[in-house]
């Protein structure tokens, strides 16, 4: 499927933080084109229990540092309007 928007914005945080080694960018595959090695599915879950029920969401793209959360994006490509990200 094809997701411009999310390939933008993909394409933009690569940019931003080319400059920062220690930090880890995971995106959503709709977020690239390209076979990279942090290329995944990004759940996020209420608990430490992983489950269909203690899931909120699937994310677009993730900031870690040194194993932790520092940033997290999502990005929604219906009505888009610059509040959307």
């Amino acid at each position: 499927m094809n997701h411009p928007l999310h390939e933008k914005i993909g394409n933009l945080i690569d940019l931003a933080f080319k400059d920062y080694p220690d930090l880890k960018i995971v995106k959503d595959p709709a977020c690239c084109r390209t076979d990279e090695m942090y290329l995944q599915q990004i759940p996020l879950f209420r608990t430490d229990k992983k489950s269909r029920h203690t899931r909120y969401c699937c994310v677009d793209i993730l900031i870690l540092k040194k194993g932790k959360i520092r940033g997290i994006i999502e990005i929604e490509e219906a009505n888009i309007k610059p509040t959307q990200v």
